[in-house]
């Protein structure tokens, strides 16, 4: 991850990259998402655990591995740092 700072020189032509480089990719992205929302909601489990295996290189065994208790949320959410959190809220 690259972090833009507005104090950084060059700040003006790194945004408006980010910028043009989203725009191009929404069309694409849009499109995409509401693929996989789809195969999801018509396959239910065998579509998520399909595209979670495509896009995080993690294949679950089964539906149940999707599951997460509140005290690994709980844990991970402390464990997460306070300037991530804030930006998050944006």
């Amino acid at each position: 991850m690259k972090r833009i700072t507005h104090g950084d020189v060059d700040f003006d032509a790194r945004v408006a990259e980010v910028i043009a480089g989203a725009t191009a990719s929404m069309g694409d992205v849009s499109g995409r998402v509401l693929g996989i929302i789809d195969e999801v909601k018509n396959e239910g489990d065998a579509a998520l655990i399909r595209h979670i295996g495509m896009f995080d290189k993690w294949t679950p065994d089964s539906g149940s591995d999707l599951m997460i208790s509140e005290d690994a949320i709980e844990a991970a959410y402390h464990a997460t740092d306070d300037n991530l959190k804030e930006a998050l809220i944006l």
